[in-house]
């Protein structure tokens, strides 16, 4: 269930009250919940958004976080694809080495058209030291056959821990949920 600071931010600009991501984050750690995805990781944007547009590991070590959580952010395949200096160049614009920041988990969302282009991004950042979770973006457009093929290549990769499907067109049936679910676990 994604019910998240950064999921929040689509209606404030992820611009929070640091007092209230405080209180937030105490009460996620005493309710044992395992990983708080606290923002995005955006490249730098020309409008105006909050810090947790971009999540920077500077910002993120003001903060009191509970160490019993482990923190993730969520990544736009397609803008590190698209970034006009290359992939590896993004994730090094946006990235340090694990072992100095206060992110664990790095989730990469994206489009059934871009997914190919996420071994990169999952290949570097597994380099990098973190989890990498990717989160296959309006899943009810693709047929069986589709899916099956992207559980199958995520699961060749070896660098996918956890791998999401998001309702994004809010259109999914129980059938399809369940038909979805026997899809990737039958390849993945």
């Amino acid at each position: 269930l994604d019910c998240t600071l950064r999921d929040g931010g689509y209606y404030n600009s992820w611009d929070f009250n640091e007092s209230m991501v405080n209180k937030y984050l105490l009460t996620m750690s005493r309710a044992k919940i395992d990983i708080v995805e606290i923002g995005f990781r955006f490249l730098p944007q020309k409008k105006l958004l909050g810090k947790f547009a971009y999540s920077e590991d500077d910002y993120l070590n003001t903060l009191s976080l509970p160490s019993k959580i482990s923190y993730a952010v969520m990544i736009n395949a397609s803008d590190l694809i698209n970034y006009e200096d290359g992939i590896e160049r993004a994730i090094k614009n946006l990235f340090s080495k694990k072992k100095d920041s206060p992110i664990d988990i790095v989730r990469i969302a994206a489009h059934s058209s871009d997914v190919k282009d996420c071994h990169t991004i999952a290949i570097a950042l597994t380099n990098l030291g973190y989890r990498v979770f990717l989160n296959l973006m309006q899943i009810s457009t693709l047929d069986v056959k589709s899916i099956a093929n992207i559980a199958k290549d995520l699961e060749s990769w070896d660098c996918i821990d956890t791998f999401y499907f998001a309702d994004s067109l809010g259109n999914m049936e129980p059938e399809l949920v369940s038909s979805v679910i026997s899809t990737i676990s039958s390849n993945w």
